[in-house]
């Protein structure tokens, strides 16, 4: 047996169903505007002593990576795993004679901005 409502009750119910469509409206629109926030920080992230363009935070412990001969380059913690990965990659078209070294991150200098 189901309960009888009255009209009242039934245009109470319909207000919150509406109410309720309105605030999942808000979220989706909100959600919406920090996905765009998101996406706008992409790539703007940019450790200021880090030579890379992968950089995930603005802050942090950036190291000496050797480039060959004399050169070296600064990299943040994400620029170096992106590095890393493309030396690895690149690692295995060259002969064994022309590989790049792929030192672990701890194994390298960290560099003091001055």
């Amino acid at each position: 047996m189901k309960p009888k409502l009255s009209q009242q009750d039934l245009e109470n119910a319909l207000h919150a169903v509406d109410r309720l469509i309105s605030v999942q409206g808000e979220v989706a629109t909100k959600t919406q505007e920090l996905r765009t926030a998101i996406k706008a920080r992409v790539g703007e992230i940019q450790n200021p002593n880090c030579d890379g363009a992968h950089c995930r935070f603005s802050k942090g412990d950036v190291r000496v990576l050797p480039t060959g001969g004399d050169s070296n380059i600064i990299l943040c913690r994400g620029c170096y795993e992106h590095e890393i990965r493309w030396r690895k990659e690149r690692n295995q078209k060259l002969s064994r004679y022309d590989r790049f070294l792929l030192p672990t991150w701890q194994s390298l200098r960290v560099y003091e901005a001055s």
